[in-house]
């Protein structure tokens, strides 16, 4: 660094100290860094108001980058695989065991051996249409009219009792939505039976019964492109004043959702030795 020669005007010592720290930062200019290795230019700037310290990476200057990095985010299981070995043929895999995502980092730290772990590949699987409808209603109780909407539009997933029975039994749920409800029994068939009463005009009134299972079995996959798979649903009611509600309540729905997820990490174990049930580190150029 050059010597700045000058002189300083008597002054208060607080004017002086600041015209000193002035004059300093005069002397001082930009200078390129030269690392050994990459040959990586770097510049380092002092700036005079408010004596931040910049470092600026040039390699956004350059033709190519000086290494590959990056998140991909695919849409399959499938390709995740296929573009991860355009990559390499040796990454660390991690599955979350909850929601089923899957990152593939290309370039993380082996042991003692230092990585940046910020080339990564990533899926997370899409629930299916058939999994959002039955999960929106699970557990809610709404009325008859309701509930045999919801019936009829997933009669696809229901393979016990089949689809004609439920049908039916949606029908009668429409029929007998006007009508008070008086009891309900549960019997040995598994079903539970309603009695009530319907108001006809210029009479006491007609008397009938209304017969729902009390499980439902479904079959669909928890995620888009998985194996489906079975759950049993429970029925809900509550007569109130003579008003019916009804519902259902899947049992253990979280299995459905382990069991796809368990098959999708045996899928990556058929293609990479390394998957681990987890999350990866923070890459080191986030932190």
């Amino acid at each position: 660094m050059t010597p700045i020669e000058t002189t300083l005007a008597p002054t208060e010592d607080a004017t002086a100290t600041r015209e000193v720290v002035r004059l300093a930062q005069q002397g001082i200019r930009p200078h390129d860094i030269h690392p050994e290795q990459d040959e990586i230019s770097l510049q380092a700037f002092v700036l005079e108001k408010d004596q931040r310290v910049v470092q600026v990476d040039t390699e956004r200057f350059a033709a190519l980058p000086e290494r590959q990095r990056g998140t991909y985010r695919l849409q399959e299981l499938q390709s995740l695989v296929d573009s991860t070995k355009e990559f390499t043929e040796d990454p660390d895999v991690w599955v979350d065991s909850q929601s089923g995502k899957a990152i593939a980092v290309c370039n993380d730290q082996r042991g003692t051996d230092p990585g940046w772990g910020d080339l990564r590949l990533e899926f997370t699987p899409r629930h299916t249409e058939e999994w959002d409808f039955w999960m929106k209603a699970n557990g809610a109780l709404v009325n008859q009219a309701q509930f045999a909407d919801h019936i009829e539009g997933g009669l696809p997933e229901i393979v016990d009792p089949d689809g004609a029975t439920m049908l039916e039994i949606a029908n009668s749920i429409q029929v007998s939505s006007a009508s008070a409800f008086r009891s309900s029994q549960k019997i040995e068939s598994g079903e539970v039976h309603f009695t009530y009463e319907t108001d006809v005009e210029g009479t006491a009134g007609r008397a009938g019964e209304l017969a729902i299972p009390r499980l439902i079995t479904l079959r669909m996959s928890p995620f888009v492109g998985e194996e489906e798979v079975e759950l049993t649903a429970r029925f809900l009611y509550r007569v109130n004043s003579g008003t019916l509600s009804l519902g259902y309540r899947i049992e253990r729905p979280e299995r459905a959702v382990a069991t796809c997820v368990k098959r999708m990490v045996n899928q990556l174990r058929d293609s990479f030795d390394r998957v681990y049930e987890g999350s990866p580190a923070v890459p080191r150029s986030d932190r």
